[in-house]
């Protein structure tokens, strides 16, 4: 198991927004996603629009690598293969666990769409190795200590074939279901928005751009995440 880093949200630089693919518009369950980095930047939230909403995260996603170092190439194919295997059984088994293929934080491709040649790799220093993506659901009142601390121990505790290792690596990714849902909360509270503009200002004509684009999400702290649509709003004042 490698070992786990603490994650200072504030005093991260980096922020990156990805959305799933589109892949995932064919699965219910994971339909309309953002998954975005947990890195936080201060300017980038206080150049956030001023409606959003902020919600709890549904799951965080990790990336999940399997590896084996036995050195008969045939062996190793066959105990990685095996892996494959034991870990959809145990996607298939537990309904707060979701396995996918893809790159954590980049895109998600449902499972039955991939095979394990596709992600297997094998040949440099005598590793095989592949990497799934994993999200775990949050439970009600955990904390991000709890929730990554549950995930490692089931890593822990998952069975392995021959001598295979599992580990979830130092970045993990916060996840929202159904983010379109909240689009007419948004515009609500946007029509709200304007109305007190125009209040606040008197006579004047209020400008809203960018109401086509999709609702997007990005994190507001360890486990909430805010929910708006990228509007741009301007105010012009009757002479």
């Amino acid at each position: 198991m490698l070992p786990i880093k603490p994650i200072f949200f504030a005093m991260m630089l980096a922020l990156s927004t990805v959305s799933a693919t589109s892949a995932l518009a064919q699965d219910d369950r994971m339909q309309s996603i953002s998954v975005t980095a947990m890195r936080l930047n201060s300017d980038e939230l206080e150049a956030n629009p001023q409606v959003y909403l902020r919600l709890p995260a549904d799951f965080v996603v990790f990336s999940l690598t399997c590896q084996s170092s036995t050195r008969d190439v045939a062996e190793r194919t066959r105990e990685m293969s095996g892996q494959f295997d034991a870990l959809l059984a145990w996607d298939d088994s537990d309904d707060t666990i979701e396995l996918n293929g893809g790159e954590a934080g980049y895109e998600m491709i449902p499972r039955d769409t991939i095979s394990f040649g596709e992600i297997y790799r094998s040949g440099y220093n005598n590793i095989g190795s592949f990497s799934l993506v994993l999200s775990v659901d949050v439970a009600k009142d955990e904390t991000f200590d709890a929730l990554k601390l549950r995930t490692n121990t089931m890593i822990d505790k998952l069975k392995t074939v021959g001598r295979t290792e599992c580990f979830s690596n130092d970045d993990q990714f916060l996840g929202i279901r159904g983010v379109d849902k909240h689009r007419v909360t948004l515009l609500r509270r946007l029509n709200d928005e304007a109305t007190s503009l125009r209040e606040i200002f008197g006579a004047g004509q209020v400008r809203l751009t960018g109401l086509e684009r999709r609702v997007v999400s990005q994190p507001s702290g360890s486990l909430t995440m805010d929910v708006f649509i990228p509007y741009t709003l301007s105010l012009e004042l009757d002479k």
